[in-house]
């Protein structure tokens, strides 16, 4: 989405609210609540101009997205490559094996996941947040009524209560009627990790297939090195430490 556009959906989000909290407060004070309603339903109609607007524009963001996905997910492989790199080289120098490839289609869908994570928080917190606006509003309407219910249970009855209560009351209809349909549009809370257990096995796999290799190259120099010994001095005794004995015999091999 570009700036213009996401200035112009937040403004007219903002908006639907305002003319929300707008009616809620004219109601609370007990004045006409109809301008205000017909304000909320302009500030709608105009959020939903604005949406639809957005997603005819809806390909040209989604290309600018699927691009910077490609180039995240470059920068994934890259540095898991890194750390395979890395994570065998501190045995030897000039004995660092080829990193074996990882595979960017699942680096793309890492980072797609990621993003839809982030856009499923970023949903269910503005949710919350109007969520809790609405409740804190619909209290004080029943604050301010059981004000009056209370005085009048103690005798001060004054001209106009009865309306005033009817407004209110009906003021809270219209919010109650707001908070369930909220409630009822949730948004999913869920935390996809599929693509990121996916990443983490590729990225393991990655490093073993780089230590056994490395193992390989070890076997191969250790073999040469045992062998040029025996031609240049005829006997040669090898002692290898238990700690290597022990290692050896934890993956199977028997020394």
């Amino acid at each position: 989405m570009t700036d213009p556009t996401a200035r112009l959906l937040e403004q007219a989000q903002h908006a639907v609210i305002d003319a929300e909290e707008a009616l809620a407060t004219a109601a609370e004070t007990g004045e006409d609540t109809q301008p205000h309603r017909e304000r909320l339903v302009a500030a709608q109609d105009r959020l939903r101009a604005i949406e639809e607007a957005r997603h005819e524009d809806s390909a040209q963001a989604q290309a600018a997205r699927q691009a910077a996905m490609r180039e995240e997910a470059d920068r994934l492989v890259a540095e898991a490559q890194e750390q395979v790199r890395e994570a065998v080289a501190r045995y030897a120098e000039l004995l660092v094996p080829e990193v074996p490839v990882l595979h960017n289609a699942t680096a793309l869908n890492l980072v797609a996941e990621r993003l839809a994570n982030e856009d499923r928080a970023a949903l269910a917190k503005e949710h919350d947040e109007r969520l809790a606006k609405l409740r804190v509003r619909l209290s004080d309407l029943a604050a301010r009524k059981q004000a009056i219910l209370d005085r009048r249970a103690q005798g001060e009855e004054r001209d106009g209560d009865a309306a005033e209560v009817a407004l209110l009351e009906m003021d809270a209809e219209v919010l109650r009627e707001l908070e369930t349909k909220l409630q009822a549009e949730a948004p999913s809370r869920e935390v996809e990790t599929v693509w990121a257990k996916r990443w983490q096995a590729e990225v393991d796999d990655a490093k073993r297939q780089a230590y056994g290799a490395m193992t390989a190259i070890l076997d191969d120099r250790l073999a040469t090195l045992i062998s040029e010994a025996r031609r240049g001095f005829g006997r040669l005794t090898v002692s290898i430490s238990s700690r290597l004995q022990a290692a050896l015999a934890g993956v199977g091999v028997r020394v």
